[in-house]
């Protein structure tokens, strides 16, 4: 037997690494934290293969990534395919993140953070009264 798995349309299995914005990390770049997008990379964003690019997962987009949520700023070397690169704030956080194999999701335009800062609190808030009420 098969399994299968269903997954959003907006969705992608994809190998996902963390990076840190050294020259090192960043092909040598003299400027490591402008991206190959030509805007400036912080932590939070992260790097997408060019194949997904062509798919729409485009400048500024966000992704959700298990627990983490990242803005597209940067591009992968061609030589990667199906591949996202969060970036990290220290090289030991990146190591323990390590290299995954997972489903990860591009999110509609209309979700920023505080969406779903929001939509969070709200779900707390049900959950604490329905646990009242019962």
């Amino acid at each position: 037997m098969y399994a299968v798995t269903a997954f959003a349309a907006d969705a992608e299995y994809v190998t996902v690494t963390a990076y840190t914005l050294t020259k090192n990390e960043t092909g040598g770049n003299s400027y490591p934290w402008i991206g190959a997008l030509q805007a400036p990379v912080k932590i939070g964003d992260c790097a997408v293969s060019r194949d997904l690019y062509r798919k729409g997962w485009t400048q500024n987009k966000k992704i959700k990534i298990g627990n983490h949520i990242c803005t597209i700023n940067d591009l992968m070397p061609t030589r990667k395919k199906r591949w996202i690169d969060m970036v990290s704030p220290t090289k030991k956080e990146a190591f323990k993140f390590g290299k995954k194999r997972i489903i990860v999701t591009l999110m509609d335009d209309e979700v920023t953070s505080d969406t779903l800062y929001t939509e969070n609190a709200n779900e707390k808030e049900n959950k604490q009264h329905k646990e009242e009420t019962d």
